[in-house]
């Protein structure tokens, strides 16, 4: 998701896994000019009805309503890859918030687009309550877009074959949008864990634009981890490929980790970014739930929120060092990644250590 030099962000299977982040058979996310980081019977009256309107939250459901006034395109062009891809691109529904788009030839219901625009709207919500994101915030007033595409035409316009989903950062005359493939809805557990994963980094690209010096492991670590905590609460299931990178991992996987997923993308293959997806959300769970702090017990637990601050600092003019530092409580970034590479030395093959009181116990 840089805005100097633009890159898909995919979520992507896992070879023996599924979901978050990479593909039975090793898939390599590419880079592009333009991107960054049970179908229901309908019947013919409801394929005339106008889109319909998402519904509005629940108050108790702890989520920000999405909204109730009818869908209106936004101004900002779509992704220029997509529409070269599928230039028959319908707005078909969505709320305030979410604007829903598929072909004018898919095959799926305009139940099942409103099932997809609902889910889509629960897991922004449920983002931007972790984040600490106002619902009114400005940034995120215009609404997201998500594309649902068939998978012949995903795996053209994003050249990401084999992925749950990317995510398309404002470039320009270009919005902002979330793309996914119709093959996703075959698993809607790893389906939501996708759209909490890409829409975090939605959220982060409006609050934090000027991304370019932000490292990797902390933009696809804070991502993955949304994806985990949005599967617990909705599925109680994680992010099915991070935990199996995490059982015998060692303070050289984290340094590793830390520095091909540095200013600069190094990874080669499915098998890297699994690996460094993985080892940076686990990070960033630590800080959560394990780091020692001085006379504060142990973990932040609104790490998610603390972090956004930072690359909001760094977005505008920052080095992150010191914005890492100045929103956690002077904990330096340097020491943070010491104490994580030493915690794993020190909890290899001690899965009650490790995992206990994580969202993978």
């Amino acid at each position: 998701m840089r805005t100097l030099v633009a890159t898909i962000i995919a979520t992507v299977l896992l070879a023996g896994c599924s979901n978050d982040s990479n593909p039975s058979e090793p898939v390599v996310i590419p880079e592009s000019d333009a991107a960054q980081d049970v179908v229901l019977q309908e019947d013919a009256a409801s394929e005339e009805a106008e889109a319909a309107v998402l519904p509005d939250a629940q108050p108790e459901s702890g989520v920000y309503p999405c909204g109730t006034q009818p869908p209106n395109p936004d101004s900002r062009k779509l992704p220029l890859d997509v529409t070269n891809a599928a230039p028959d691109l319908e707005l078909r529904t969505g709320s305030e918030r979410i604007e829903l788009y598929a072909r004018k030839s898919s095959s799926l219901t305009h139940e099942k687009l409103v099932d997809i625009a609902n889910r889509s709207c629960e897991a922004l919500t449920f983002d931007l309550k972790e984040f600490a994101v106002s619902a009114t915030e400005p940034a995120l007033a215009p609404a997201v877009r998500i594309i649902v595409l068939d998978d012949p035409t995903y795996d053209t316009a994003t050249q990401a074959a084999g992925s749950y989903g990317v995510s398309y950062p404002e470039d320009g005359a270009y919005g902002d949008a979330v793309v996914v493939p119709e093959s996703g809805l075959s698993s809607l557990v790893d389906f939501d864990d996708t759209l909490a994963h890409e829409l975090t980094h939605i959220v982060h690209g409006r609050m934090a634009p000027n991304n370019y010096y932000i490292t990797w492991f902390l933009i696809e670590g804070t991502a993955t981890l949304a994806g985990t905590q949005y599967g617990m609460l909705k599925h109680n299931k994680p992010t099915d490929f991070v935990k199996g990178y995490l059982v015998g991992a060692t303070g050289a996987d984290a340094t590793l980790t830390f520095d091909r997923y540095g200013l600069e993308d190094k990874t080669q293959n499915m098998g890297e970014v699994g690996h460094d997806q993985a080892l940076s959300a686990f990070f960033m769970e630590y800080l959560r739930v394990k780091h020692l702090r001085p006379d504060a017990g142990a973990g932040f637990a609104d790490v998610q929120a603390r972090m956004l601050q930072a690359q909001m600092q760094v977005s505008d003019g920052s080095d992150e060092p010191t914005a890492f530092a100045a929103h956690m409580d002077g904990l330096s970034e340097p020491d943070a990644q010491k104490a994580f590479t030493q915690w794993l030395d020190a909890t290899v093959g001690d899965s009650a250590a490790r995992f206990g009181g994580t969202l993978f116990e």
